[in-house]
């Protein structure tokens, strides 16, 4: 994999967004590859908040759900060796300096929402970045819009 190439024998921290898996995963498969490594996850802003209707934007089944996938993810992660971290704020995630002299990778996802998220995460990051466009059935390149 030439994404794996790239970023061999460097210390990385990945970003897990949609994508929670590992046994198929483009980083985790390869992981003999790399140097130390860590993963974090980022709550979307909308997690705990209210809409101006009185509900809150995500459901409390979708919350367990969602937790409870973060838990069987750190579990995986856990049994790979890989240090796992979940942050419910940008602001978290600051203070926590995992970005810091690490390069990285992360899936990269096209809504508003999760680009306005990936510019945040992006600010907050000096060294390099590489992201991985797997997540869609067709490549956006060969879109004719």
């Amino acid at each position: 994999m030439n994404a794996v190439r790239e970023i061999k024998n460097k210390d990385i921290v990945h970003w897990f967004r949609k994508d929670q898996r590992t046994s198929d995963h483009e980083i985790f498969s390869n992981l003999e590859y790399l140097d130390c490594k860590t993963a974090f996850y980022l709550h979307e802003d909308k997690y705990d908040a209210q809409h101006s209707l009185g509900f809150g934007w995500v459901s409390e089944k979708r919350k367990l759900f969602l937790n409870e996938s973060l838990l069987e993810l750190a579990a995986k992660l856990d049994m790979l060796g890989v240090s796992f971290h979940i942050f419910y704020t940008i602001e978290e995630l600051k203070k926590s300096g995992i970005l810091v002299t690490k390069t990285l990778t992360y899936q990269k996802l096209y809504g508003t929402e999760e680009s306005t998220q990936e510019n945040l995460v992006l600010d907050l990051h000096v060294g390099e970045t590489f992201s991985f466009d797997n997540f869609t059935l067709v490549d956006k390149d060969n879109l004719p819009f």
